[in-house]
């Protein structure tokens, strides 16, 4: 009976990020024009916000700071999760969104140090409109010169298509 209540709590406390959210990385980054400068939020409140971001994994590897928490109106909305990878870590990211059966909902390409990326897009734009509460957002690491693959980090992560309204039902929107 122990065995089974600590194999219980064993996966409800670890999270194996899937193969998809750990892709080889090939040099090719997001577009400049797609990022911003990560100056243009202070230190501070960068540091704040990576504390909030509650990730679990590699942290010794990298910080990094996003919102996880969206609600976008229909399901080609871009999601602005404000991803930001500061200027002291000395990798690159991939991003990947992945619901909670470990299926790739969203990926980007490398995203620099010293760079924030204000939103990512939804492989599916044709979700049903609700809420997705089990997501995770996965960061992968990788050196910016070698492209040898460093560590993750990974967060929950919840997405409503739709408005809610204030019996927490998504319906489509406007």
């Amino acid at each position: 009976m122990a065995v089974a209540g600590a194999g219980l709590l064993y996966g409800q406390l670890h999270y194996e990020i899937p193969p998809e959210a750990k892709p080889v990385y090939g040099g090719v980054n997001i577009r400049a024009a797609d990022l911003r400068d990560i100056d243009e939020i202070p230190l501070e409140q960068q540091l704040a916000k990576a504390d909030a971001t509650k990730a679990k994994g590699d942290k010794d590897v990298f910080t990094f700071f996003a919102l996880t928490d969206i609600v976008i109106s229909e399901p080609a909305d871009n999601l602005p999760v404000v991803l930001g990878n500061l200027k002291k870590n000395n990798c690159t990211f991939i991003i990947s969104l992945v619901d909670r059966d470990g299926r790739l909902m969203a990926r980007t390409l490398g995203l620099p140090p010293g760079k924030y990326l204000p939103y990512i897009t939804l492989i599916d734009q044709r979700m049903p409109y609700g809420e997705y509460d089990r997501m995770k957002l996965v960061v992968s690491a990788y050196d910016s010169d070698t492209l040898a693959y460093l560590g993750s980090q990974y967060t929950d992560f919840r997405l409503v298509i739709g408005i809610e309204n204030e019996a927490g039902t998504a319906t489509p929107g406007q």
